[in-house]
């Protein structure tokens, strides 16, 4: 670990801090407006979007092969 601690890893770690710092107030926005359980259905759409275009952005993005479960499994 004698890695620097430079303005990347700086502006990484305030930029993962807005993200979740964002998510508290939007549950205390919308929780009143859609209800508990249709906020559940709606963050997790959410989230299932923005990591289907981060597989897609990495060419990740498919039906596991046997080859990738086998790898997976171990």
């Amino acid at each position: 670990m004698n890695e620097r601690f430079g303005r990347r890893e700086a502006l990484e770690l305030v930029l993962l801090g807005a993200i979740w710092g964002s998510s508290f107030l939007f549950m205390r926005v919308a929780a009143p407006e859609f209800g508990p359980l249709a906020l559940i259905e709606v963050r997790v759409a959410i989230a299932a979007l923005l990591l289907a275009l981060v597989a897609a952005a990495r060419g990740e993005l498919g039906a596991p092969t046997h080859c990738r479960w086998r790898s997976w499994a171990r």
